[in-house]
């Protein structure tokens, strides 16, 4: 399946300069710029992500997604990476000619008392994976496994790395890190190609006598009934609270935390809406039955994809119109006539995607040692799930 081209022209790259102080010291004495290291084929040249500006790609360069935007990097760290305890760094990989291979945006955190390197996350990003760049295709095993020494050496100490959430290409750029021994770990991300007419699309939309059904009753019980789409950061932060709260009850409702008690995660939401709104980067969107949004969605829109990042919708007499139903296909047939050649529904396995999604994007895990500790404990869960051995 076809990826995005990254654009950050609205923001510029990830050169900011207010972070806590404790990311602002150096992490190796005397050194508080970039940190490089020559392994085998390639050079790795890490900085901590306050000084990201010296390594990050220009604008418009390398492959990947939405979620690989420097902009929404950055809300992640001022947001969920604050509130974790997060120490997040960037990896820029070259061969010895110069030619940049990949880029990596990793954070450090500790759990368990363990140091884990992951991709920046937090549970809010669907799909991780480094910034890929065409010199990276079809690399030799040797200069695969040189890429992974430089990242141990440069980086500061961690235990155990935890790559998931891995689509296994981009743009038709195969993720290398997939071969760092990653193996399938559902749940999946489904799509949805946008190809066609309005008509042809019409036709692919699942349930569409009750779908028409729904509209016209939920016209006959309220006096207005409107798609709203904001158009500010103030209109955005005013439907994401109806949404929230819409979400903070189906969650609570399953048994689960609601996505208030994760750290930084509604902070990072309100940031991303607040900072790329206005750019046409995220749409937060609405519908409204008389004023109330009785159903509420939060996307990201990049390069010809729309990715659906959150959704929810109203209980109570309003809920036996389907009202999650008609804003997913307001959206679709919205993302259609922008041009888009995808919308895509995210991770996870739910059952209504099958009823649209003609695409799959499977998603992998890597779980490496990074320290003596890390190989310690990797080689401890690997004999207990082996279990004993036979009498």
């Amino acid at each position: 399946m076809e990826t995005n081209r990254i654009d950050d022209r609205a923001q510029g790259g990830l050169a900011w300069a207010a972070r806590p102080a404790a990311w602002r010291r150096p992490w190796w004495p005397g050194e508080a710029g970039v940190r490089t290291v020559r392994s085998g084929a390639v050079v790795v040249r890490v900085c901590p992500a306050v000084t990201a500006g010296e390594i990050w790609p220009e604008p418009g360069a390398g492959v990947g997604h939405a979620f690989q935007s420097a902009d929404l990097i950055r809300a992640w760290i001022d947001t969920v990476g604050t509130a974790r305890g997060v120490a997040p760094w960037i990896a820029d990989v070259r061969d010895r000619a110069g030619a940049r291979l990949l880029v990596l945006a990793l954070g450090i955190e500790r759990r368990a008392g363990l140091r884990l390197l992951r991709f920046l996350d937090g549970g809010v990003m669907d799909y991780t994976q480094p910034l890929l760049f065409p010199a990276s295709r079809d690399l030799p095993d040797a200069t695969l496994a040189a890429i992974w020494t430089g990242l141990v050496r440069g980086l500061p100490r961690f235990d155990v790395a935890i790559l998931d959430k891995m689509p296994a290409e981009a743009d038709g750029l195969p993720n290398p890190l997939i071969r760092l021994g990653a193996v399938r770990h559902p749940p999946d991300g489904y799509a949805m190609s946008l190809g066609g007419t309005p008509e042809a699309l019409a036709a692919r939309l699942p349930r569409q006598r009750s779908r028409a059904r729904h509209r016209r009753q939920l016209a006959q019980a309220a006096e207005s009934v409107a798609l709203r789409i904001a158009a500010t950061p103030a209109e955005a932060d005013a439907l994401l609270t109806a949404l929230l709260d819409h979400k903070e009850r189906q969650l609570r409702a399953m048994g689960r935390p609601g996505l208030r008690e994760r750290p930084g995660v509604e902070a990072f939401y309100r940031r991303a809406a607040a900072d790329l709104v206005p750019s046409g980067r995220v749409e937060v969107s609405a519908l409204t039955a008389d004023g109330a949004v009785i159903a509420g969605c939060f996307c990201l829109v990049e390069a010809g994809r729309t990715t659906m990042l959150l959704t929810a919708y109203a209980d109570g007499p309003w809920e036996r119109f389907s009202p999650g139903g008609l804003l997913l296909d307001d959206l679709i047939r919205r993302s259609h006539a922008r041009g888009d050649a995808w919308f895509d529904f995210g991770i996870g396995d739910e059952a209504y995607k099958a009823d649209y999604c003609d695409a799959r994007v499977p998603l992998h895990r890597a779980v490496l040692p990074g320290s003596l500790i890390g190989r310690a404990v990797l080689a401890g869960r690997a004999l207990l799930r082996r279990g004993p051995a036979p009498a």
